[in-house]
């Protein structure tokens, strides 16, 4: 029974063990991208080989955006006109003219 209870102890103690190795290992790991984002970057080509490239693409894109803190891709569209074309004057109702032309005729 004690050996039972010795065996389950030392097993939890080793879980945790790995459980804190593991945060350690985030945390530097984090800390290190953190540090040398832009060398890591501007030598993205010595770090993984072309097999490692294209085996690890997805995690590779992720860490790159990570590094980049980059916002997914948004396109660009142009805005449409900001207010309608304008009204030749001849299309506008007979009443819009006569106020139109009293008031060019004030205005001299």
């Amino acid at each position: 029974n004690t050996s039972q209870f010795w065996l389950f102890s030392r097993s939890i103690a080793m879980t945790l063990k790995r459980k804190d190795l593991r945060e350690q290992q985030d945390k530097y790991r984090l800390w290190f991208l953190s540090k040398h984002a832009g060398w890591v970057i501007s030598h993205m080509d010595e770090v993984f080989t072309p097999r490692s490239r294209e085996r690890y693409r997805a995690k590779i894109s992720e860490l790159y955006q990570k590094c980049l803190h980059l916002q997914p891709y948004q396109a660009y569209t142009v805005p449409g006109p900001a207010s309608p074309p304008p009204v030749a004057q001849q299309e506008l109702p007979q009443n819009l003219q006569m106020e139109l032309e009293d008031d060019s005729s004030e205005d001299e």
